[in-house]
């Protein structure tokens, strides 16, 4: 258990106590692809998590712990292993790669963290801070969506239930809500970024629309790029807007793919 108190860990064991044992044992050990967090219910009450890769504060959402935990997608690990540069987040979530790359750099390099939906927004700045980042001059968080065009406001459909993970532009829900939205290439001029070693997108299916609105970046600085792809429809877009750039695809597991 990883929870950061006593509080914490009895918290998680007794929602292994609980009928929702089955199913969280099941996506936890299987890592599956698009674990439906929604269907369990919440926990009793917030909880926090501490590991090798930080301090995070979950809220009630098991979905929250699963994806923070040191045991959800591993092998990412290893590509994300930065010294000194400028990373950027976008489908930062509550922070996961936000703290653990923002704790190895720490004075050495600056993190860009996206979020479009508010409440995660939110639980990433108190994660930062839990963890000693310093908003604003180490670590930068954007409330809003990345995109290929600069808009106003575009859609964001919410998934509900267990999980904050999982909004996308694409995926429709019961549940809407109109967010700004900018291309990479605008948040990084007007945050005055002149360097980017690495950009990591989990965006359900808007990889490839998000690369197209950072091409000056990809241009400028060819950075090595970690990116979700959930079936070879969306690799093949996300391949076709790199092509041009000579980036070289391996597999890291079933969904996520490094490009260099």
């Amino acid at each position: 258990m990883e929870g950061y108190s006593l509080k914490d860990k009895l918290v998680l064991f007794c929602f292994l106590l609980t009928p929702g044992l089955y199913k969280f044992l099941y996506y936890w050990w299987k890592d599956d692809k698009n674990p439906k967090f929604n269907l369990l219910p919440d926990l009793i009450c917030d909880v926090i998590l501490k590991n090798e890769d930080g301090i995070f504060f979950c809220g009630k959402k098991i979905g929250n712990v699963y994806i923070t935990s040191s045991v959800h997608k591993r092998k990412l690990k290893k590509y994300l292993n930065i010294k000194q540069g400028a990373f950027i987040d976008i489908g930062a979530h509550i922070g996961k790669y936000t703290v653990m790359v923002g704790r190895m750099l720490k004075d050495n390099g600056k993190v860009v963290a996206i979020e479009p939906e508010e409440n995660n927004c939110e639980m990433l700045k108190k994660n930062a801070i839990l963890n000693k980042l310093e908003l604003n001059k180490n670590i930068f968080i954007q409330n809003v969506a990345c995109y290929y065009e600069d808009k106003d406001k575009i859609p964001l459909n919410l998934v509900e239930g267990g999980s904050t993970s999982g909004h996308s532009i694409y995926d429709e829900t019961s549940k809407i809500v109109m967010r700004p939205a900018k291309k990479l290439d605008t948040i990084l001029y007007e945050l005055k970024i002149e360097r980017v070693d690495l950009i990591k997108i989990d965006a359900e299916k808007a990889e490839a629309d998000i690369l197209k609105g950072a091409i000056e970046i990809i241009q400028r600085y060819h950075p090595k790029i970690i990116f979700e792809a959930l079936d070879k429809e969306y690799l093949e877009k996300v391949k076709e807007v790199l092509r041009p750039f000579n980036y070289k695809i391996k597999e890291i597991d079933k969904v996520n793919y490094f490009a260099e």
